[in-house]
C-alpha cells in the first residue's frame, strides 16, 4: 500500500513505522532519545475508535505511550513533531512481494544479467522503500533465497534498516524462472546464465521433488528448510499452463505440510 501524504504526515508515519521495525533481538540499544508526535488522529489497530488530537511517545526504539493529549504527557526535552491534521497508523504488512530480481517471461534479460551479482543490495533497497511508505513487514513469496535470508538477518540484527522480511524463496516443485513449470520454457536452448538463474532460485527444491516418494520428499524438503526460508510455498499446479497440471499428489502435499509444521513453519 502506497501512502501519499504531506511531508509532516509521512514523517509521523515513518517515525511510528521505524519504532515498530528497528527493534530486533541482539540489536545494539541506541541512546534513549525521546520523540513526541502530537496532534494527529491515531488509529491504533485494536478496533477501537480513532483518537483525535493524540500524542505518541517514542523512547529509543519503542513506543512507550499513546493516547489522547489529555492523558499522555510529553516528557521534558522530547523532540516534538506536530502532526496536526494528519493520521498515525500501525505499520502495514504487505503479504505478497518480490524484493529480488528473478527474470522469467518477458523479463528485461540484460538488466537481470547486469544486476544479479548485487541481489542483496537490491533486496535491502526494496525493503527500505517498503518501510519508507509505512510497510513494516513484507512476505516475499518468490525470489532469490540466499539474498533474502542474508538481508533479512542483517535487518533482524539491527545492522541495516528495512521492513521485516518473511521469505519463501522458491515455489517448491517449480523449476525456476526459465522452466516449463514457471514460464513454459523448456530446458533445450537455455543459456548458461538462465540455467544458473534457475539453480539460484530453486536451491535444490525444483521440479525433481514432484517425482519423489514421500520419504524422499521428507528429506528434500528438510534440506530446503535448512537454508532458512520463513515459510514453505509449493506449487500445487503449474504457473501458466492451461489446462494446468497437478504438481504434487495429496500424499506429497501432506508430507510437506507435516515437515514444515514440525519446524514451526507455515
Amino acid at each position: 500500500m502506497l501512502l501519499t501524504a504531506r511531508p509532516s504526515a509521512r514523517l509521523a508515519i515513518l517515525v511510528l513505522a521505524l519504532a515498530a521495525a528497528i527493534a530486533a533481538p541482539g540489536a545494539q540499544t541506541p541512546p534513549a532519545r525521546v520523540t513526541a508526535i502530537t496532534g494527529a488522529t491515531l488509529i491504533d489497530g485494536t478496533g477501537g475508535a480513532p483518537i483525535p488530537d493524540a500524542v505518541v511517545i517514542v523512547t529509543g526504539d519503542r513506543i512507550t505511550s499513546a493516547g489522547p493529549r489529555a492523558s499522555v504527557s510529553v516528557p521534558p526535552g522530547a523532540t516534538t513533531i506536530d502532526a496536526s491534521g494528519q493520521f498515525i497508523v500501525p505499520g502495514f504488512i504487505d503479504t505478497n512481494v518480490h524484493l529480488s530480481l528473478y527474470g522469467g517471461v518477458n523479463d528485461r534479460y540484460e538488466t537481470l544479467v547486469r544486476y544479479n551479482a548485487r541481489q542483496p543490495e537490491i533486496v535491502l533497497e526494496a525493503a527500505q522503500l517498503q518501510l519508507k511508505h509505512g510497510v513494516t513487514t513484507v512476505r516475499d513469496s518468490y525470489g532469490v533465497l540466499p539474498a533474502l535470508v542474508a538481508t533479512r538477518d542483517r535487518i533482524n540484527r539491527g545492522e541495516a534498516t528495512g521492513a521485516r522480511i518473511l521469505a519463501a524463496g522458491n515455489i517448491v516443485g517449480w523449476g525456476g524462472p526459465y522452466s516449463v513449470s514457471f514460464s513454459l520454457i523448456r530446458e533445450a536452448g537455455l543459456t548458461l546464465f538462465q540455467e544458473q538463474m534457475n539453480d539460484q532460485i530453486t536451491q535444490g527444491a525444483g521440479e525433481d521433488l514432484v517425482d519423489m516418494t514421500p520419504e524422499e520428499l521428507r528429506v528434500a524438503i528438510n534440506a530446503y528448510m535448512d537454508k532458512g526460508p520463513d515459510f514453505v510455498k509449493f506449487g500445487g499446479t503449474a504457473h501458466f499452463s492451461r489446462p494446468s497440471f497437478i504438481g504434487f499428489s495429496p500424499e506429497a502435499q501432506r508430507v510437506m505440510v507435516e515437515e514444515a509444521h514440525k519446524r514451526g513453519k507455515k
